[in-house]
């Protein structure tokens, strides 16, 4: 059998005219090889404008249109694909909804991109109700840099803002940010620093960094101080900040070259455990 192409092997195999008609569209997640010769016999695939005739022929994806749309153009690009999100609430970040009760986040892309190969996948999941920031990818040095930091002091910091249902009481702060907040059922499992961030007066939003991802991780660690989050919103990951009038919620873009090199290169700050208490209760 042979091996499965990452993205990067279809690039250089396709700008070589070395990739057969059949994988590139496989790959790309227009059809499977199997039923490609069928999309040939539809004449929905051209060739320099030809009806192309052999699933086998190996191609130039510039000269390839599916629908008539460019092959290229429509699948935004051959290469490895990446993209931001802004995520809605009620959308579940998974490839397969077991219950079948919630759209999946793939439904708010173009439908190929679900059956791209390698897997296009979230770096970070948000759970179905909380909104914001997600991240997809192809590229597994990038899932990596995103999910897996190199070391507990420095990992990839995410921010989101929250809504509570009660105020705050004003010292979380210093408990989220000492390195001894314990989530129930993880005793002996501490939490790394976190920051909170009061954003009104009224004590009840709030914008917290977190540098790990634990299971609906700021939903108990609200419940350890007897509150409840009413909204979640991921505005930030590492480098790469949601722009709301860029990316409506529902929408997306690729990730820009730029914008992959910084966070391939991105150094987290490193944290203090322990933070003043008169720096906690600035925001009274």
């Amino acid at each position: 059998m042979p091996r499965r192409l990452d993205p990067n092997d279809i690039q250089r195999l396709a700008s070589a005219g070395m990739l057969r008609l059949d994988r590139l569209l496989s790959n790309l997640g227009h059809c499977s090889r199997g039923s490609c010769r069928q999309w040939l016999r539809q004449n929905r695939v051209c060739i320099n404008g030809k009806h192309a005739l052999a699933p086998k022929a190996h191609v130039d994806p510039s000269t390839v249109t599916v629908n008539d749309k460019s092959l290229v153009e429509f699948s935004h690009g051959i290469g490895p694909l990446s993209i931001i999100l802004n995520k809605p609430p009620g959308f579940v970040c998974s490839r397969a909804d077991e219950g079948k009760e919630h759209p999946l986040i793939y439904s708010l892309l173009p439908k190929h991109f679900y059956w791209r190969r390698p897997l296009l996948v979230p770096a970070g999941r948000l759970d179905k109700y909380a909104t914001g920031l997600v991240v997809l990818s192809q590229e597994g040095p990038l899932i990596h840099r995103l999910t897996a930091p190199k070391g507990k002091r420095n990992k990839m910091e995410k921010v989101y803002d929250i809504v509570a249902r009660r105020p705050f009481r004003g010292d979380e702060p210093l408990l989220f940010s000492s390195g001894e907040l314990s989530l129930r059922g993880e005793a002996g499992n501490p939490c790394l620093p976190a920051q909170l961030e009061f954003l009104d007066d009224s004590l009840s939003r709030a914008r917290l960094t977190l540098r790990e991802g634990r299971y609906h991780q700021i939903r108990r660690m609200l419940a350890v101080v007897n509150n409840q989050a009413v909204s979640i919103h991921r505005r930030r990951v590492g480098p790469i900040e949601l722009d709301e009038a860029e990316i409506p919620s529902g929408h997306w873009r690729p990730l820009t070259s730029t914008e992959y090199d910084a966070i391939m290169t991105y150094e987290p700050e490193e944290v203090d455990e322990v933070v003043e208490a008169e720096t906690i209760l600035s925001a009274e």
